[in-house]
């Protein structure tokens, strides 16, 4: 798409350059034919622009195996579930059967996704015409997921969807807002806010409390049990990885990412992991003193992995891969 705009930019240049150098013509209606040629290829090129900018970089989803024995990670079986040419993103698993993530639609919006592993079907679960949903996440012991949703005026929030679609979504915490990413450990939520600095919320939906408790985070969140986790860029590129125990009280370093690494994620285990272009490195702060690669994508003709997700049972991996 965007070479044929760039072509008709290059002919509509052309177009007026030789018309402005071209003998004076008195025709009324070759003046008007002219006029009228421009004004529609600026159209033309101006929506094509914007639906450029409006439709976000295609990427695919990839679930591995995933096994974790003796201080070892094992990622076998790459499966390619999305396959197309479009925005599928941000993946979430229930279980280590199900995972939504958040996929591009035909009319421009975004919607939430429940692909079931084991038969292979899909499930638009919000398909909201006027609204677009990202980052779903399953709220504990309850049959919904929590979506950042953006409204029609705007407004970037929290709102709780139930799987099968018979009630309605309900808006979470009004005011805190422009929520980013979010991650839940039972009622309490962690948010990234999206501000001048960027910073980290905790809340609850059992007792409100809501708390800011750090600035210029990174957009990964992350649990580990009832422990959010969070990282911070460091002036060399790297990241630092963060938990928050308790209630936030205290705030204990992890690790530091590889130099210019992307997404990062945690096993129950421990074990951290994160992508640095084609490749997936891992480390256990409690074993080991430094990080080792583990998978390279390169022959899958993955350039870039951009996002981890790891199921709640250790099983499976979700990455996100630029096409």
């Amino acid at each position: 798409m965007y070479h044929s705009y760039l072509s008709a930019v290059e002919w509509l240049t052309s177009f007026l350059i030789v018309s402005m150098f071209a003998p004076q013509i008195k025709n009324r209606n070759y003046l008007i034919m002219k006029r009228s040629i421009v004004f529609t290829l600026l159209l033309s090129i101006f929506a094509g622009l914007k639906m450029e900018a409006q439709n976000p970089p295609g990427t695919d989803i990839y679930i591995f195996n995933l096994k974790e024995v003796k201080r070892r990670v094992k990622i076998t079986n790459p499966w390619n579930i999305t396959n197309r040419d479009s925005y599928d993103n941000q993946p979430h698993f229930r279980n280590a059967n199900e995972v939504f993530f958040t996929s591009a639609q035909p009319d421009g919006q975004t919607d939430i996704i429940h692909y079931n592993l084991m038969d292979s079907t899909s499930k638009n679960v919000t398909n909201t015409p006027n609204t677009s949903e990202y980052s779903a996440h399953m709220l504990s012991r309850t049959k919904s997921f929590v979506v950042v949703r953006v409204e029609e005026d705007g407004k970037q929030r929290l709102w709780q969807f139930p799987i099968d679609g018979q009630e309605s979504p309900k808006l979470m915490f009004e005011e805190l807002e422009p929520v980013g990413y979010h991650a839940w450990a039972s009622t309490e939520v962690a948010m990234f806010i999206l501000g001048d600095p960027n910073s980290l919320m905790l809340s609850s939906t059992k007792v409100r409390n809501d708390r800011k408790l750090e600035e210029n985070i990174g957009r990964t969140l992350k649990t580990r049990g009832r422990n959010f986790l969070f990282s911070k860029k460091t002036e060399k590129g790297n990241q630092e990885i963060f938990m928050i125990a308790g209630r936030g009280d205290k705030i204990r370093r992890m690790t530091v990412t590889p130099k210019n690494a992307n997404d990062w994620a945690v096993t129950p285990q421990g074990t951290y992991l994160t992508s640095v272009g084609s490749t997936i490195w891992k480390i256990n702060p409690a074993f080991d003193s430094a990080w080792s690669q583990i998978l390279d994508l390169k022959d899958l003709g993955v350039e870039n992995i951009t996002r981890i997700a790891v199921s709640p049972d250790n099983t499976k991996m979700a990455l996100v891969v630029d096409r």
